[in-house]
């Protein structure tokens, strides 16, 4: 659900960069939000399923955009979705041993955890 919500953003912010097309496709943002609050019911994400459930009206890029916020917001994160040391090493070109000693020496705080 991850990818297709991402999907989905994309598609709104085309949509946003070309206003002038944006009236005619009320209908498809408003089908978005349903198929995305089908999807997080399959899930078993009351929250997002929350979130995506919309009144009528029309809906701009905007708010369908938080919608789908609220919605990546109630999903649990994957465990493939945070890096280890070994991959932050290799991503950034260093030995593991190295970036290890840095974390252990409190020289790389990995963001969000207290010093």
């Amino acid at each position: 659900m991850h990818k297709w919500i991402h999907q989905q953003l994309t598609y709104l912010n085309e949509l946003e960069a070309q206003p002038e097309f944006f009236p005619n496709q009320h209908g498809d943002v408003r089908a978005m939000i349903r198929e995305a609050g089908r999807r997080a019911a399959l899930a078993g994400l009351p929250a997002a399923v929350e979130a995506c459930d919309i009144r009528a009206g029309g809906l701009s890029p905007s708010a369908a955009r938080q919608i789908l916020a609220a919605c990546l917001a109630a999903m649990p994160l994957k465990r493939t979705a945070r890096l280890t040391p070994p991959e932050v090493a290799k991503h950034y070109g260093v030995p593991a041993r190295a970036f290890g000693g840095l974390l252990r020496s409190s020289q790389c705080i990995p963001c969000g955890l207290p010093r």
